[in-house]
């Protein structure tokens, strides 16, 4: 399932700009999104009527709400306060002001009734810091962050969870937040590191994220006692069991724990009938060496599902933001390879923001690099996650005929080698290699088998 399967949401202000890319952001997570604007006729949040007709329509289609995303609001006059029209200070204050109030007080009832939820008011650092000629506007979005703060106060004991960020080209990012007990904490740091991980704080808010419809695959997961682990000094070890519609981990964890999850595409959990529980139950049948490990597991609480959550970032740094490990990217846990990725980015993005911050190399040399070594790393994984279901890519992971080494090979992708450059061919070229000549020998009729190559349908 989707990180918002099945949430609800209202997007105000979502013609374009950020409005759009939000409510765009939200249904590719798995919310229903109702959106309304000036521009699209269906809401004016300056005129009571037609917010409270927009909020009463957009109940009714999503069946409740569960998220308010404030993002109506305009600017007008760059004149300084002795010249500014009281026609456009008026229109400001009505807009960003009184209307995110008004559809704040028509949404609250539902957010509550439905057991809480997720109020989002559209924020700026002009909020927080002013500029010349922007008196209405800098008023407003002052008035926006009292009455956020307000409204925090309020809802203080409800389980509305409260987050904000507001970035400005050339100024210091402001980043706010509350956790479940009220305490708020706020900072403005030189330059901000998103490690939220897929919460995705930043690429989600600036209309970023990208969801990989090509890697269409979904999980089913669980934690367990009594599963046995490797012997010796295996005993720590990952293990990863193939069957014909994808794969299991099987991951130790601390205190006897196992966690345990079948990984599958699309067609392969929409072909199942019932619940995930017999979806997994099926898939651990189907699978005899994992079911003789599991015979006396005992399920330490429900099992989770996930789907669609392989995604990327159109870009990975900012004026004074960089996004980092699964914040930036996450692909389909393929052996725990991500967790190196997420590391590896770690390490590289703590190299970047030292030189953005010294400002001793040019800013777009710093970028590339970053971007360059994220992104190499998405591709590498990506080859070999794609093609996992591959008969080919099996029968590379399964004989003891290994061709030109490749499962040393393939085994030190998975541990992360993907930077370092090499004389000769890099570990994944070389895997390539040997994927390309089985490709070409399959279409002659032969494949990889225990003792060596073969024709297809002999031993």
């Amino acid at each position: 399932m989707a990180a918002l399967d099945g949430k609800r949401a209202i997007v105000t202000g979502a013609s374009s700009g950020i409005g759009a890319a939000t409510a765009r952001a939200l249904e590719e997570a798995g919310a229903r999104v109702y959106t309304g604007s000036r521009t699209a006729g269906n809401l004016d949040v300056t005129d009571p009527e037609s917010s409270a007709r927009f909020v009463e329509a957009a109940v009714a289609e999503l069946g409740g709400l569960d998220i308010l995303f404030n993002n109506a609001g305009l600017s007008r006059g760059r004149d300084p306060v002795w010249d500014s029209l009281e026609e456009d200070e008026r229109e400001v204050i009505e807009t960003n002001v009184l209307g995110l109030m008004r559809m704040t007080r028509l949404c609250i009832p539902y957010l509550v009734e439905d057991g809480g939820g997720h109020i989002v008011n559209m924020g700026s650092v002009a909020g927080i810091w002013s500029y010349p000629s922007g008196s209405s506007y800098v008023a407003s979005k002052f008035a926006v962050h009292g009455y956020t703060r307000a409204l925090r106060d309020d809802l203080q004991g409800k389980p509305v969870r409260v987050t904000n960020v507001a970035l400005n080209e050339g100024q210091r990012p402001r980043i706010a937040a509350v956790d479940k007990d009220g305490t708020r904490s706020e900072w403005c740091p030189r330059f901000l590191v998103d490690a939220t991980g897929r919460d995705t704080l930043l690429s989600g808010q600036l209309g970023l994220k990208r969801i990989d419809k090509r890697n269409n695959t979904a999980a089913v997961f669980g934690h367990f006692r009594k599963v046995p682990r490797r012997p010796g000094d295996k005993a720590g070890m990952i293990t990863v069991y193939l069957f014909d519609h994808g794969w299991f981990w099987m991951i130790p964890l601390p205190d006897d724990i196992m966690s345990v999850g079948v990984v599958g595409t699309r067609a392969f959990f929409k072909a199942k009938s019932g619940d995930i529980d017999a979806l997994f139950a099926d898939a651990v049948a189907a699978t005899p060496s994992l079911a003789a490990h599991m015979a006396d597991a005992e399920p330490l609480g429900p099992l989770a599902a996930c789907a669609d959550y392989s995604y990327d970032s159109l870009s990975y740094v900012g004026e004074n933001h960089i996004l980092v490990g699964d914040a930036a990217a996450f692909i389909d846990p393929l052996f725990s390879s991500g967790v190196m990725m997420a590391m590896s980015s770690a390490a590289f993005a703590a190299t970047a923001v030292e030189g953005l911050i010294e400002g001793k190399k040019p800013r777009e040399r710093i970028v590339r690099a970053y971007e360059r070594k994220v992104r190499l790393s998405l591709k590498s994984l990506s080859w070999l996650i794609y093609r996992i279901n591959a008969p080919i890519l099996r029968d590379l992971l399964v004989s003891s005929f290994d061709l030109f080494n490749t499962r040393h090979e393939l085994i030190t992708v998975l541990a992360g080698d993907l930077y370092d450059r090499r004389r000769f061919l890099s570990p994944l070229r070389r895997l390539q290699l040997a994927y390309g000549c089985l490709l070409v020998l399959s279409k002659l009729g032969f494949r990889l088998r225990g003792g060596g190559i073969a024709r297809a349908g002999h031993i």
